[in-house]
């Protein structure tokens, strides 16, 4: 039964509800998943399922997406059906929209890969089906073309396949098809000249820069006939074409080049809303061809000379270049011709006479190979590497002079084949040991032991006996060292036994020699007692082992090797003599002999094979001696032992001798059989002589079977029990005996650890009296121990060193001498033990023994080889080289090299230097040698071009050394410059050379040749960028107007080609220059009039429609336009309008004649910016905006671009003398004329730019020019209804939701060709800008724009970043942030909604800032900062991004802070952000108590790393602080600018504060310069505003403050007021009546604006002033400006404000307040006081203008009240005289305000409290305001504090008690009832506790006077009343504890009660 899928279903997919929509794909998927598992038939309409699936990703959020993508996947794999439905291309745009929305998800992102490979490769199938018929496609396209073009065509076609083909990127019209053809009849015709074919070449040179690079490869094929005539002719007059023709090719590959840049930049990419049915051949495959080509051209001809060589390489060159782009690897065959050519070079230049000519190609194409190879590994193909680039790396010649190169090739050999290193280590070698051999006395001899091994290394190679005995006496003269320095000690001992293994046999002997000579020299010093080491006694020489040289164990066994084993009989004598000297040293030697013992005893068994010196042997006989005991037992035992397998029958006589009184002489030798005495007559002295050594093998049978380990260990626990009978421990042991011939078994034999139970076996079996074993098992004992022995390495070496084992094995061997194999195998076991160290078992197999031991009878057959001597050689060269002859070629350039200072070597000096160092002849430098090295060397070989050049005696030769020269130059290093190949005065002397034949004009056909060779040597420097070749070609020309090039344009005679050469050779020459284009006045003199000859060649040459020459002078002239031509503005009018009549006249819409159309627009757009005032002179006719229009519509991007760029700048024309024409402004202008385009010319530049089609730069002109039309209001209504028709607001959403670019290349998945629309950062820039214009014209408009989804995904952008940096994205993203800034005014819900809650978006925002952006970018990113900041959430959230980066915003701020940034939008916008964000976080940090805010982020430490702001500032590195500032280290600055800015420079602050500060206080300094300050003009707004931020940062931030004071802003600002006073030397009332109203008003605003400063400042605690000299000049300052403040209430609130603060936080500004000083009538305190006395008395005091001054001004006077200067200046003020006539103290008086009357009853209360002011006066009156005034009133608590601290002085108490009104009212106060209230929070409200505690403290003042006053209160009602008070107190306290506890004062009222209570008791 098939399965269903029906229409209704399917269409679910999409329906709003998502629960159906989850159920219905569910479902779908179920029975796709049904029909796969059960192979049913499921029937579907495929295509429709498709589409709903894509529809999916419609509906947000997203949900299911894997599963509807692998249902997709699941579709498209089993049928293509669907894919054909919906097409490929719809199919990939739809993929790449959702790969774009799914960018984050890489599961997603995999299969969507999936589906898009699958849609290339149906696509890839579909157009192999077409391209079958590409034969006929090119037929039908080709009528045109007769039939013999048809069929060449064919013949060029036939070589490639279909894969060779791609869809066409863009076709020609039939107009330029018929040109393209045209062009190819010319070049495949095959009856030309060849003057006429090289015209044709030229011809397709100047004119193929019409064309797309694609016109080429499709049909009618130039690019592939040109190819044909790409090849090597054997005729040389034919063959001289191929120049041409590689010229023609490489120009064609830099145009191929430069329009694949061009399409994959974004702004060339338009969406194809048409397919082409062409294809073209893919660039890959041409790449190849020509690739191909070319190197088959240099397999003929690279051996020859050929001037073609240079255009071939460069050819390949640009085909590199162009595959490195492409990103496609070159092939293998490429690589193995290449490094076949090179080859075939490298036996060639060694048998040729152009010897450098050819090595040069040999390294041109090395390095030619070299990029291939390094393009190949970047792009990941490896293939072919090793085998071409192995013989690079033994040319030494190369590796020094491209060493790049050298290191880059041979990291990529070691990575492909490793093992170069040891190369790199031979060149520190050979260098460390010439320069030993150069400078032997330079080095200390501890530092060539040090570098021991290079140098060991150096002899090896070198053979040089010099060098060895430097290096031997090094080892020698550093004895005295080897105590003090054991790592030098360990050095040398390795250095000499390297020395000793030297593979050259005379070297080594040499060393031998100088060895014995030491040490016979020691021992000659030891006997004559003479000192050996300087510094050092004999004794502490022999304690450190030190006999002649220094000894050690390895050097004595390299001397017994060699004395036993060694071939030659020279240094076999040498090394025995030596033995011999330390073997008779013992005596010579004392006490110090055991020092050498310590050396000889681990060698003695091996020293005493050397049997073939009887001196060795009688001197080991004397040593070995017992009776001697000049060694220990055991040596004696062994030595002794040793002897016995000696072949001389008297040594072993003697030895057996010692033996037997040995064992007889050792305790309790008694004990054990035999008695040695009994039996030594019989015992043989060959008893361990065996007449056959014992074959090993059979000591073990070879049997597969063992026996099981149950049965061995049953054997062993037998052993271990004590009771068992001897005779069955005896079968046992010969049980054990049996198996252990069996290797498995004795492995388990040994693995249990049971030799222990042999060994007393052994031992019982030796015992007289043993009961546990009969002496017979001592036989099966042995045998066991034997084989114990072989398998056992570590039992063999411990058991070695036991004396007990060799006495019982030699007393069985004694016993049972003639048991034959008892006796071989005790001989095997003592043989075991002697040479436990020598001897290596290998198993059951064999054993190995030193070659020394052949010299005894040994019991064992052993396998007797050479000592293998350590492995002394560091590295091996076998593998390195090839052969011998290259190793010694490597090693003499490499010895010439460094004996010659890295300098190549003259060859006379040399050879004599080769001698005097008796190197080998074999590394003697050759002829070959020297000349490979010479021709090398890139400077040598130009130094010999030049010569070539300078002494050419013909034409030939002078065009052939500049074609070497151009080859060399080619020829460079990795990563190096022409400059450094080619320094400046090598470059001026080439041109020296070459342009004395340029300043003469040629004659004949050779003369022509010639110049044209060194116009393309000049083109060739030019290209390298040698400057030097440029300037002075440059200068020659300035100098001489006249020169031949210059001459030679002028002429019509001269040949195209060489016109051609010489405006391309200009152009390059005047675009090098460019950068010094402003140095010399004499190059715009030159421009000027070079550009205006260049005009009028061109009129000229137009009239005789010279064409080509006219397309070289526009080139040219393009080039000239660019620089400043020096006329005026009408003439570059006219200029521009000649060009635009030139373009006209081609009168050509097509792509043929586009680089004319182009140049000739280029060239108007270059003129245009240089017009002074352009906007008034740039006007065009009608005609000429009409034909600019359409060329709007020309069918190449670049001239549609620059007729969009003229247009734009004809809508900036403003004419200010026609102001009442309606065409006065270009923008209508352009509209009336243009009028007549469809819907207006404002709707064809909307068209355009919404225009996918279009390419998107023009699109952006066009949108630019958009914007300028829309230029006033009146075109608002026009605007909306055009974005309205065409849906510009949808456009826009689309744009801003689809799919975006934000870098300048177009991403890898989008291709050119394919139909998706994209916009990148300059169309959303415009679409805002849009937006934004239409804002700025109708507010209104926001609410339609906020009402679209444009902006409500616009900022989601933000959060997208580029991939690479992209300064247009920046600017997008100020566009961004402008528009939805101008939405604030009325639509900031709007922004808070989708801006201000968006935390993601708020931390990309903020990241912005850390980038590198332009001003109005910073600008409008800070003006939405300011709307951002506006919401209290969106501000909390920025502090919090701003906290972690900081640096972000505060290094915009000290860039916008900048004196050249002054009075721009980015300082205004900045200093507004930086005032906004302190006071907001001030006032959020008052009212929340946030603990990290904007402020905390401001004091913390920072790191300024921008470049641009040390730069301007002149602050870099971390220098001093501005605490040293403080304290006074820093220098002393003057008034002027210049010093207070030289000091600046020396300060650098950590935080972020003190950094701006320094910036605004630069910022300051500018705005208040002497000059500057001009106090009857009022302020500018940057005054103002810097001035206020200033204020603000220093009233909040302690840093600022600190880095104020180290700066002395304090003593700027003074000097300002200073200056004031010195230009307007009048009083305030002269300057009032001189200036006028006008003027004052400017003063007053100047002096509020600089006193705010002051004010904010030192408003903080820790600003005040304490400097004495400030102060005075503060009061000075102030005084001076006091006549002004009677002209502003204002100016005088502010004065005392800035007296306020400084007063009251500075003790010293308060003293210098109160002083008089000389010169003025009052002081400034008595200023004040008049000036409050008389605020206060005058007739309306009572207003709120006065209120603040008085308030103010008593501040002041009660701050001053701390000085006893201030306190006397206020009594003889008379200042509480004023409370006579105030009324509540006098009745009669007015009314003042309660605030007047408490601001002068607070002065007094604080003024009370000093003796002063606490005199008795007014007390009726003060108790009367006590009793009028309401409880708990301010006035009513400050008067009873006046009371409370007049009390305290002792002169009022009497008045105090005598008075009534006092006692009465303190009565009333105490009896007062308690208010117990509750308030609404629950604390009890009781108003009378406070002024309770006053009265209180002033009777306990009272009391305490004494008795009398006691008394006196005692009398009063007070005293019962206090009583009541406490009671009641004590009463609340018991009841309720915590309750008092919340009543204010209660506990201090207590206390005081208590104490007045006790004085009153007492």
């Amino acid at each position: 039964m098939s399965l269903h899928l029906d229409h209704a279903t399917i269409q679910k997919l999409t329906h709003n509800s998502p629960e159906i929509r989850v159920r219905t794909l569910e479902q779908i998927w179920n029975k796709m998943n049904r029909a796969n598992e059960h192979n049913e038939k499921l029937h579907f309409k495929a295509g429709e399922l498709c589409k709903q699936l894509i529809r999916w990703f419609e509906f947000e959020p997203l949900s299911a997406t894997q599963r509807v993508l692998q249902l997709l996947l699941l579709i498209l794999r089993s049928n293509e059906k669907s894919i054909r439905q919906l097409g490929v291309e719809r199919f990939k745009r739809e993929m790449d929209k959702i790969r774009l929305l799914l960018r984050k998800r890489p599961s997603e992102s995999q299969i969507v890969d999936e589906i898009m490979y699958i849609l290339k490769e149906y696509q890839y199938n579909q157009l192999e089906d077409k391209i079958d018929d590409v034969t006929e496609i090119f037929d039908s396209l080709s009528v045109a073309k007769d039939e013999g073009s048809h069929s060449r065509n064919k013949d060029l076609l036939i070589h490639f396949e279909p894969i060779d083909y791609e869809p066409a990127w863009s076709i020609p019209t039939p107009a330029d098809f018929t040109t393209l053809t045209f062009m190819t009849d010319l070049l495949s015709s095959t009856d030309v000249e060849k003057v006429e074919a090289a015209n044709v070449l030229l011809h397709l040179e100047i004119t193929m820069l019409d064309y797309p690079a694609e016109y080429m490869l499709q049909s009618p094929h130039v690019f592939l006939n040109l190819m044909h005539l790409y090849r090597f002719y054997d005729d040389i007059e034919i063959n001289s074409l191929l120049e041409d023709v590689a010229r023609t090719i490489n120009a064609y590959l830099r145009l191929l080049l430069k329009r694949i840049k061009t399409r994959n930049n974004v702004t060339a990419y338009s969406v194809k809303t048409s397919k082409f049915g062409n294809t073209q051949l893919k660039v890959g495959t041409i790449l190849r061809f020509a690739i191909e080509k070319s190197i088959h051209i240099l397999e003929v001809t690279i051996t020859e000379f050929s001037k073609e060589t240079r255009q071939i390489v460069e050819i390949v060159t640009n085909c590199l270049e162009l595959y490195r782009i492409q990103q496609l690897t070159i092939g293998t065959n490429v690589l193995m011709r290449l490094n076949k050519i090179i080859a075939s070079l490298q036996v060639c230049f060694e048998q040729d006479e152009h010897f450098t000519l050819q090595r040069i190609k040999y390294l041109l194409l090395v390095c030619l190979l070299d990029d291939i190879m390094q393009h190949n590994m970047k792009m990941g193909s490896c293939k072919g590497i090793p085998q071409v680039l192995e013989f690079l790396l033994c040319d030494f010649s190369f590796k020094e002079n491209f060493p790049n190169r050298y290191k880059n090739i041979q990291q990529r050999y070691l990575n492909a084949v490793g093992g170069s290193k040891r190369l790199r280590e031979l060149d520190g070698v050979i260098r460390t040991t010439v320069t030993l051999l150069k400078n032997p006395q330079a080095i200390v001899s501890a530092d060539i032991i040090e570098n021991g091994l290079d140098i060991f290394e150096g002899l090896e190679n070198l053979k040089n006996i010099q060098l060895a005995e430097l290096t031997f006496n090094a080892i020698v003269n550093c004895n005295a060292h080897y105590i003090s320095q054991p790592n030098l000690r360990a050095k040398a001992d390795e250095l000499l036994l390297r020395l000793l293994h030297l593979t050259h046999e005379p070297l080594r002997l040499h060393i031998f020699k100088m060895l014995a000579m030491s040490v016979k020299r020691h021992f000659a010093a030891l006997m004559e007692c003479e000192c050996y080491s300087m510094g050092l006694t004999h004794g502490q020489l022999l304690e450190a082992q030190v006999l002649g040289v220094p000894l050690s164990g390895e050097l004595l066994l390299n001397l017994i090797y060699e004395c036993t084993e060694g071939a030659h009989e020279s240094i076999r004598k040498i090394s025995q003599d030596v033995l011999v000297f330390i073997l008779k040293s013992q005596k010579l030697l004392g006490e110090h002999w055991t020092k050498l013992l310590e050396l000889l005893l681990p060698v003695l068994p091996l020293l005493q094979c050397c049997t073939n010196s009887p001196q060795i042997i009688e001197l080991l006989q004397n040593l070995l001696d017992p009776d001697a005991k000049q060694l220990p037992f055991l040596a004696v035992l062994k030595g002794s032992i040793g002897f016995m397998f000696h072949r001389d029958s008297a040594v072993r006589s003697e030895a057996l001798t010692r033996l037997i009184y040995i064992m007889n002489s050792v305790p309790d030798a008694d004990k054990y059989i035999p008695n040695l005495l009994y039996i030594s007559d019989v015992i043989p002295n060959d008893l361990c002589i065996l007449k056959t050594p014992r074959e090993y093998t059979r000591i073990f049978i070879n049997v597969t079977d063992f026996c099981e380990r149950d049965t061995l260990l049953n054997l062993l626990s037998i052993l271990e029990m004590s009771d068992v009978e001897p005779v069955v421990r005896k079968t046992t042991l010969m049980q054990l005996n049996v198996m252990c011939q069996q290797w498995h078994t004795l492995s388990a034999f040994c693995e249990e650890s049971a030799h222990y139970l042999i060994l007393r076996a052994l031992e019982n079996s030796m015992v007289v009296e043993s009961c546990e074993d009969y002496t017979g098992a001592a036989v099966p004992a042995i045998g066991v121990l034997c084989k114990v022995l072989l398998y056992d390495t570590g039992l063999r070496c411990e058991l070695s060193d036991t004396p007990n084992i060799y006495v019982l094995l030699l007393r069985a061997l004694c016993l049972y001498q003639n048991e034959i194999q008892m006796r071989q195998d005790a001989c095997i076991c003592l043989f075991l033990l002697l040479y436990a160290n020598y001897v290596v078992v290998l198993g059951n197999q064999r054993i190995e023994a030193p070659k020394s031991l052949g010299n005894l009878q040994i019991p064992l057959s052993c396998e007797l080889q050479a000592i293998k001597k350590r492995d002394m050689s560091l590295h091996h060269y076998d593998g390195t080289f090839k052969s011998k002859l290259e190793e010694n070629s490597y090693i003499r350039q490499l010895l010439a090299f460094n004996f010659c200072n890295q300098q190549l070597p003259i060859p006379k000096q040399y050879l004599e230097k080769q001698k005097s160092y008796n190197l080998d002849v074999g590394l003697h430098l050759t002829l070959r040698d020297w000349r490979l090295m010479n021709a090398t060397i890139p400077k040598q070989n130009i130094h010999r071009f030049l010569r070539a050049i300078l002494n050419a005696t013909s034409h030939n030769s002078l065009i052939n050394a500049c074609v070497s020269l151009q080859l060399q130059l080619m020829v460079r290093d990795q990563h190096s410059t022409a400059g450094a190949l080619m320094p400046d005065e090598v470059a001026d002397e080439l041109y020296s050379i070459i342009g004395k034949y340029l300043q003469l004009s040629p004659g004949n056909e050779t003369d022509y040749e010639l110049f044209e060779e060194l116009l393309d040597l000049c083109d060739f420097c030019v290209r390298l960028s040698i400057p030097i070749i440029c300037t002075r070609l440059l200068k020659e020309l300035i100098a001489d107007f006249q020169h031949a090039m210059i001459s030679l344009l002028k002429v019509s005679a001269t040949p195209l080609r060489l016109n051609h050469k010489l405006c391309s050779l200009l152009g390059k020459v005047i675009a090098a220059v460019k950068p010094v284009k402003h140095a010399d006045e004499g190059i715009c003199i030159f421009n000027s009039n070079l550009f205006e000859l260049i005009f009028q060649l061109i009129m000229q040459y137009f009239q005789k429609r010279d064409l080509l020459r006219i397309r070289s002078l526009l080139d040219l002239q393009k080039i000239l336009s660019a620089y400043d031509i020096n006329v005026s503005d009408e003439q570059l009018v006219s200029y521009c309008k000649h060009f635009i009549k030139l373009s006209l006249a081609l009168k050509s819409f097509t792509q043929t004649g586009a680089q004319w159309q182009i140049d000739c627009l280029t060239i108007v757009c270059q003129l245009y910016g240089q017009m002074r005032e352009a906007e008034t002179s740039f006007k065009l006719s009608e005609s000429t905006l009409k034909y600019l229009s359409g060329l709007c519509g020309h069918c190449d991007q670049a001239v549609r671009a620059l007729a969009w760029c003229i247009l734009t700048y004809v809508s900036h024309f403003n004419s200010q003398q026609d102001t009442k024409s309606s065409l006065a402004k270009g923008v209508d202008l352009l509209q009336n004329t243009l009028f007549y385009l469809p819907g207006g010319f404002m709707a064809c530049c909307l068209c355009t730019f919404l225009d996918v089609g279009e390419t998107i730069g023009v699109r952006q002109l066009a949108a630019n020019l958009f914007t300028k039309l829309l230029s006033d209001k009146d075109k608002f209504e026009d605007a909306n209804v055009l974005l309205t028709r065409h849906r510009f607001l949808e456009f826009a959403s689309e744009a801003v939701r689809g799919c975006c670019v934000f870098g300048q290349q177009l991403p890898p998945h989008i291709d050119a060709n394919s139909g998706i629309s994209i916009a990148n950062c300059g169309l959303i820039g415009f679409l805002c800008r849009i937006c934004l214009r239409m804002l700025q014209l109708n507010g209104d408009f926001a609410t339609v724009l906020c009402a679209s989804n444009f902006l409500t995904r616009l900022y989601e952008l933000l959060k997208i970043s580029p991939e690479h940096s992209n300064p247009a994205y920046y600017t997008m993203c100020g566009d961004i942030c402008h528009l939805y800034g101008a939405c604030y005014p009325s639509n900031f819900s709007f922004l808070q909604r989708i801006l201000c809650r968006d935390q993601v978006w708020l931390i990309s925002f903020y990241q912005l800032l850390d980038q590198p952006l332009e001003s109005d970018v910073v600008v409008n990113i800070l003006q939405l900062l300011l709307v951002i900041c506006k919401d209290d959430l969106a501000f909390e959230k920025l502090c919090r991004n701003i906290a972690k980066a900081p640096e972000f915003l505060v290094r915009n701020f000290l860039r916008a802070f900048t004196i050249k940034n002054l009075n721009t939008p980015l300082q205004r916008c900045s200093l507004a952000a930086l005032s906004l964000l302190l006071i907001k976080s001030h006032n959020r940090r008052q009212m929340h108590d946030e603990q990290k805010t904007f402020l905390t982020v401001l004091e913390d430490d920072i790191e300024i790393k921008d470049p641009t702001f040390a730069k301007d500032n002149h602050i870099t590195g971390k220098s001093a602080s501005i605490n040293e500032m403080v304290n006074g280290k820093k220098s002393n600055s003057s008034s002027d600018n210049l010093s207070a800015c030289d000091s600046l420079f020396r300060i650098v602050t950590k935080s972020a504060a003190a950094f701006i500060f320094v910036q605004l206080f630069l910022l300051f300094q500018h705005l208040y310069t002497r000059a500057a300050c001009k106090f009857d003009v009022a302020p500018s707004k940057t005054q103002v505003q810097v001035s206020e931020t200033l204020g603000v940062l220093l009233s909040l931030s302690p840093e600022a403050r600190l880095a104020a004071k180290g700066l002395k802003l304090f003593d700027k600002m003074s000097q300002i007021f200073n200056t004031f006073f010195e230009q307007f030397k009048c009083s305030a009332t002269t300057y009032v009546r001189r200036y006028g109203e006008n003027k004052k008003l400017a003063l007053i605003k100047n002096l509020q604006l600089l006193l705010s400063v002051h004010s904010h400042w030192f408003a903080a605690p820790d600003a005040a002033l304490t400097d004495n000299l400030q102060s005075i000049t503060l009061s000075k300052l102030t005084m001076q400006l006091w006549p002004f403040l009677a002209h502003s209430c204002e100016l005088k609130q502010l004065v005392l404000q800035v007296c306020s603060f400084h007063s009251e936080h500075s003790f010293i500004v308060s003293q210098q307040f109160s002083v008089l000083f000389s010169g003025y009538a009052h002081s400034l305190l008595q200023l004040v006081i008049k000036l409050v006395i008389a605020e206060t008395t005058r007739v309306k005091a009572s207003t709120t203008e006065s209120f603040p001054v008085i308030s103010t001004g008593l501040r002041v006077v009660m701050n001053c009240c701390s000085c006893a200067e201030g306190r006397v200046t206020i009594i003889k003020a008379h200042m509480l005289d004023i409370f006579d006539s105030l009324h509540p103290f006098h009745l009669k008086s007015p009314q003042v305000k309660m605030e007047v009357l408490r601001a002068w009853l607070q002065f007094w209360e604080l003024f009370s409290r000093y003796p002063e002011g606490a005199q008795t006066r007014n007390l009726r009156a003060l108790c009367d305001v006590i009793l009028r005034a309401p409880a708990g009133s301010a006035t009513r608590v400050l008067t009873l504090r006046i009371l409370r601290n007049m009390c305290f002085l002792p002169n009022n108490r009497s008045a105090f008690m005598t008075s009534s009104d006092f006692v009465c009212t303190v009565d009333a106060i105490v009896a007062q009832p308690l208010d117990l209230a509750s308030t609404p929070n629950g604390i009890p409200q009781c108003a009378s506790y406070e002024e309770q505690l006053i009265v209180c403290v002033g009777v306990w003042k009272l009391a305490s006077a004494g008795a009398k006053y006691v008394a006196q209160l005692r009398s009063t009602n007070l005293a019962k009343h206090l009583r009541r008070l406490h009671e009641q107190l004590v009463t609340l306290k018991e009841n309720d504890s915590k309750k008092i506890s919340q009543l204010p004062f209660a506990n201090d009222l207590s206390y005081v009660l208590d104490v007045i209570l006790n004085i009153f008791n007492n």
